[in-house]
């Protein structure tokens, strides 16, 4: 009889899977021309190294900073990253600690790596996203904490979850067709399916898509859904700000007119800077600092 509970072992086996498919498509990624890697928004070049900057953590830790000239990438703070030259003689992993006020990147050195030293001043340098093993980091700390037993396992909370429950399919399936002929939209079947059922479930529902699938544009109908047919507040949260501005814009092309009730708060360099013109006016996602409190409604 097959056993659809998830175990202990289940979980080792899905980090180590996780695991080895990132390290795969970080090793696709470096293998890149530098060009594409920075037209991938994963890596910046002409990177300059600042010796005078002395300036230390919150937390105490010596920060570094780096001169950027032209930063296209996607990187945020917290983002794990390898500082090279171009010949690969010097190299050091760094964390992104945050953008200073003229965008420049300060980041902190791993205790482990090579020390930086005059050298790294008249180099031209490159910045790299780099690839990062959550076992050492997050996962061990689950795994280890974690019981073995087969019985305890059976009461998780991951084993005894309910399902989500749909209600009014029908109905949301109607709705999502006036949409779909209101906005002339050109959806495919799972695409469909994912919409309607977020629209119907009583609790949550997980979309799941690899690049490429129209995830973004699909979270953005559900938003329009959300606020014109449930009239419903929407907070969107993503890994970084480039995710969350993918799907606010794509709100905005659906519906103009709503650009006064969406609003994206963070830094404002982060922002997205599109814009689109429908009847002689600009409309914008409006941007917010991250320490204004805000309150948009329809």
């Amino acid at each position: 009889m097959y056993d659809d509970r998830i175990y202990y072992q289940d979980i080792v086996d899905y980090f180590d899977l996780e695991a080895e498919y990132d390290r795969k498509k970080n090793d696709e990624l470096r293998a890149l021309p530098l060009a594409e890697r920075i037209h991938k928004r994963k890596a910046i070049e002409d990177v300059r190294w600042d010796s005078s900057y002395m300036e230390r953590s919150k937390e105490g830790n010596r920060l570094y900073r780096l001169i950027i000239h032209n930063n296209l990438s996607d990187f945020t703070e917290g983002e794990k990253l390898e500082l090279h030259n171009i010949s690969g003689s010097l190299k050091a992993k760094c964390t992104l600690y945050q953008y200073d006020e003229a965008e420049n990147i300060l980041i902190e050195i791993y205790r482990t790596d090579n020390p930086l030293n005059n050298a790294w001043e008249n180099e031209s340098l490159i910045l790299d996203k780099d690839c990062v093993d959550l076992r050492e980091y997050v996962y061990s700390k689950y795994t280890s904490s974690e019981t073995r037993s087969a019985e305890e396992w059976e009461n998780k909370l991951i084993n005894t979850h309910q399902i989500p429950l749909f209600s009014k399919v029908d109905e949301m399936d109607l709705e999502l067709k006036d949409t779909e002929n209101n906005f002339q939209l050109s959806l495919t079947e799972k695409q469909r399916e994912a919409i309607i059922r977020s629209m119907a479930t009583d609790s949550h529902y997980l979309i799941q898509g690899p690049p490429g699938t129209g995830k973004s544009f699909v979270l953005s109908i559900i938003i329009l859904e959300e606020l014109l047919f449930f009239n419903h507040k929407v907070v969107v949260t993503g890994p970084n700000h480039m995710a969350i501005n993918n799907a606010l814009d794509q709100v905005l092309k659906l519906g103009p007119e709503l650009a006064p009730y969406i609003g994206k708060i963070g830094p404002l360099y982060k922002a997205s800077d599109f814009s689109i013109e429908k009847d002689g006016h600009s409309y914008q996602v409006q941007r917010f600092p991250p320490t204004r409190c805000v309150q948009l409604e329809l």
